[in-house]
């Protein structure tokens, strides 16, 4: 981590975004320009610092023939800044602790041409810092300001956002996602090139419940992760998520930092429940700040905060090759039961639900958590033969499962 102090100098009629407080912003903007600038940081509601009136007019710059602009920041792995002329730039803020007040401003600067698909993106994105903070990980947003920058792609650096301009839907999940990456790794300065898992994983996982309060049109949701993982699951180029992910390539490391991660981590939330599994990850951010912790840090410090021995899940998730893949392979009946083998043939834990249709009356679901695959890969699963039955499914939305043709059994008239 790093202290920076920087000065950018450009021609006059460029504006510059970076990393960091801006130092002098009254010598750069004029006072209208400023004074909107200086609201921004305390208006829950978007202030547009530079309009598309005000881009016509191409008066927002003190008169001089180029500008520095100062910028500094202390605890931050990087520096990043982006230029441009005559970009609009809509600001707002949020809290982000409740006890100190602390707020947090995000800036949103992009051209004309991208109205459409940014004009929402500085209030919905205000929107999910204050849900990061308060909801979804109940960890203040790590820095007072950030921006997002319509440049390219779509990648984070500390206090810096650069992205694309796609559908208003797309834009908001890329923004998502980013900001969330202030936490992982720069704020725990994780080594995402060999712990992309951590990384990546993290922030694809614990967003989803922000995208689905906020965004209209859900892009990612939880299934979409598991379905692209299930795709590719268990074929040779998949790796272990303990693989270092420098040592991957193609969709090997692509699989393996969002797709799989999200899957072992939805199953570690499945057994740990909400609020114990969110605990460890708010504990490993205090522990870890402004350090470098490892992946074996993460799984040491949620075994600690659970005070659980969770080797049988973590092994077989993060150490081990396997695929998420439970089959039904046997119903036998007598007098009084439906004895139902399920077998575990991916060789991961999953939790089981079973949806259990009878001839006459209504469905109705059996569920067994995770911890069911403790020492064995063959659960027997035991249905009152209350009522004869039409058919048995396993399976269902939001558990991963490889080969979905052996999940089914039908019942003879």
């Amino acid at each position: 981590f790093n202290s920076y102090n920087v000065e950018i100098t450009v021609p006059s009629g460029y504006l510059v975004w970076a990393t960091g407080n801006w130092l002098n912003a009254e010598t750069v903007l004029k006072k209208k320009f400023y004074d909107r600038y200086q609201q921004a940081d305390t208006s829950d509601e978007v202030v547009h610092i530079i309009s598309k009136n005000d881009l016509k007019k191409s008066d927002f710059l003190t008169k001089k023939r180029s500008h520095t602009y100062t910028y500094f920041v202390d605890s931050v792995p990087d520096f990043a800044f982006a230029i441009a002329p005559g970009y609009l730039w809509d600001a707002v803020s949020t809290m982000v602790d409740s006890s100190t007040r602390e707020r947090t401003t995000l800036h949103v600067v992009y051209p004309e041409s991208s109205l459409n698909g940014y004009k929402h993106i500085a209030a919905m994105g205000a929107k999910s810092v204050n849900h990061f903070s308060h909801e979804a990980l109940q960890v203040s947003y790590p820095y007072s300001q950030v921006t997002i920058f319509n440049g390219g792609g779509g990648m984070e650096f500390p206090m810096m956002v650069n992205m694309r301009n796609k559908s208003p839907e797309d834009n908001l999940y890329t923004a998502m996602h980013e900001l969330f990456h202030g936490y992982f790794p720069f704020y725990t300065g994780v080594n995402e090139r060999k712990y992309a898992w951590l990384d990546e994983g993290l922030t694809c996982y614990l967003p989803i419940e922000t995208e689905a309060l906020i965004n209209e049109k859900l892009v990612y949701s939880l299934q979409t992760y598991l379905d692209h993982y299930t795709m590719y699951a268990g074929n040779d180029q998949e790796t272990t998520l303990m693989t270092p992910s420098l040592q991957t390539r193609g969709y090997s490391y692509y699989h393996q930092a969002y797709n799989k991660s999200t899957a072992a981590f939805a199953v570690l939330e499945h057994y740990l429940g909400r609020e114990l599994f969110r605990e460890g990850i708010r504990v490993f951010i205090n522990n870890w700040k402004y350090k470098h912790p490892t992946g074996y840090d993460f799984i040491y410090t949620l075994q600690n905060t659970a005070d659980e021995d969770l080797s049988w899940l973590i092994n077989p998730w993060f150490f081990e090759h396997g695929w998420a893949d439970l089959s039904l392979k046997d119903v036998k009946a007598d007098s009084t039961m439906y004895r139902v083998e399920i077998d575990n043939a991916g060789g991961l834990p999953v939790p089981i639900r079973i949806l259990v249709i009878p001839k006459q009356g209504d469905s109705y679901f059996i569920t067994k958590n995770v911890d069911v695959w403790k020492g064995t890969q063959k659960v027997i699963l035991n249905i009152p033969m209350e009522k004869p039955l039409k058919r048995i499914e396993l399976g269902g939305l939001n558990i991963p499962d490889k080969v979905v043709e052996n999940n089914y059994y039908f019942f003879s008239d």
